[in-house]
């Protein structure tokens, strides 16, 4: 079974737990599957760039990991609350723990991310471009 085959098969195992939990109406097993689904389809997409850069595996899967981390945190600091940390008594920045995680952390780790991926996967790009002005110099 080829590298291909057993990244199609964690994607269909990830939307089998996600129809589960879309019929179970937990969040959790829509969310998390969500996530390593996501690592597993950026480094199908990024295949041939990371065959030829072994080390780059790692971004895919931090990302997923660092949103994982993330969410579960959130999951953590909004239990036995009916608004997900609406009547906490501890602030930051003057947001309750649960806004703060997402307004602050997962939203700017998507924005950072974002840029990660343009700086190291357009790399080869850069390279090129920078070559040819060389060239007609």
């Amino acid at each position: 079974m080829s590298k291909k085959d057993v990244g199609i098969l964690l994607l269909l195992a990830g939307t089998v737990l996600i129809l589960i939990g879309m019929l179970a109406t937990s969040w959790e097993l829509i969310l998390y599957p969500y996530f390593v689904m996501i690592g597993i389809i950026l480094a199908i997409g990024l295949g041939k760039i990371l065959l030829s850069s072994k080390h780059l595996i790692t971004i895919p899967s931090v990302s997923s990991a660092i949103f994982i981390i993330l969410f579960m945190l959130l999951d953590v600091n909004g239990w036995a609350s009916a608004t997900g940390g609406g009547n906490a008594t501890k602030y930051f920045l003057g947001l309750v723990p649960t806004t703060f995680i997402f307004l602050v952390c997962v939203s700017s780790t998507v924005i950072l991310l974002s840029f990660l991926y343009i700086w190291v996967f357009n790399y080869e790009n850069r390279l090129k471009i920078n070559k040819n002005k060389t060239f007609h110099a």
